[in-house]
């Protein structure tokens, strides 16, 4: 039998007790993110906030911890992955913090938007690493105008013009647009 310890992500996103509403919020800024865990320095999981734990909070500055809670959104690491996938696909959730049996925190099972399985480790880092691919903007800065700087690099891109834009996302060879609003122009480089 496949356990939820088999499927999970091993290395979740933390956050410390003390975060805010306001960091939390900053957190859900990215789609794929369902979840925030928190969790003591000892890695005892406190509480998972979820998006709407967090959307009518009036504190942003207060702690995000009592907003969120434990119940419904953990499942042990010896759980039947099969009988969890069967809660998760009633109760609408994609989410679930892994825990030991004294309540640390092992991980976090992330069900596919697709719901055709768990998102696994190698799938997180191979996002992570198209988004830096994609984003990975070093060197840059704002002259004394308020002018965005042309020293730039993007992974294989030379970036030699910038300006303000709407807050579409593209990458191309001759364009990349962040979702800051920002669209560079330049030339691909050979970085080999």
């Amino acid at each position: 039998m496949r356990t939820a310890a088999d499927a999970m992500l091993t290395a979740p996103v933390k956050h410390s007790p003390s975060a805010t509403v306001r960091e939390i919020r900053d957190f859900f800024r990215d789609d794929h993110v369902h979840a925030a865990l928190i969790v003591s320095p000892a890695g005892y999981l406190e509480a998972v906030v979820e998006r709407d734990d967090v959307a009518g909070a009036e504190a942003p500055g207060a702690a995000a911890a009592p907003l969120g809670r434990l119940a419904g959104r953990t499942v042990a690491a010896g759980a039947s992955l099969a009988e969890v996938r069967r809660a998760m696909a009633v109760t609408g959730r994609r989410r679930a913090a892994v825990t030991s049996s004294d309540g640390r925190l092992l991980g976090l099972l992330c069900l596919k938007a697709s719901r055709a399985g768990f998102c696994s480790d190698q799938d997180v880092r191979a996002r992570a690493a198209s988004q830096r691919d994609a984003a990975a903007v070093t060197g840059h800065a704002i002259d004394g105008r308020g002018r965005l700087g042309h020293e730039f690099a993007l992974t294989g891109f030379l970036v030699t013009e910038t300006a303000i834009c709407g807050p579409q996302i593209a990458v191309s060879k001759s364009v990349f647009t962040c979702a800051f609003g920002i669209v560079t122009r330049g030339r691909p480089v050979n970085t080999a």
